[in-house]
């Protein structure tokens, strides 16, 4: 069930991101999809202590991908007062 969340949320991102462009909301998203990722590591290496391991490449991934989504998000919110 932890693999299938994290591949379901990781398809999600893109038209998130990139479709709607509903920044926010891929902020969420994408932290969703990094506890969902660090949970599935941790069941990994209770199976396998290799699986999980090799699951660190893609934590990785994920921590300069949701440093970046957070940046965008926040350095392109619209402020209510300017309009």
């Amino acid at each position: 069930m932890l693999y299938g969340s994290q591949l379901a949320l990781n398809w999600a991102w893109t038209p998130i991101f990139f479709g709607a462009k509903k920044l926010g909301l891929s902020v969420i998203e994408i932290l969703l999809l990094y506890g969902n990722v660090v949970a599935c590591a941790y069941a990994f290496s209770t199976v396998n202590e290799t699986a999980g391991l090799l699951m660190l490449p893609y934590i990785a991934w994920l921590t300069l991908a949701s440093a970046l989504n957070y940046n965008i998000w926040k350095n392109n919110r619209v402020d209510s007062k300017t309009k």
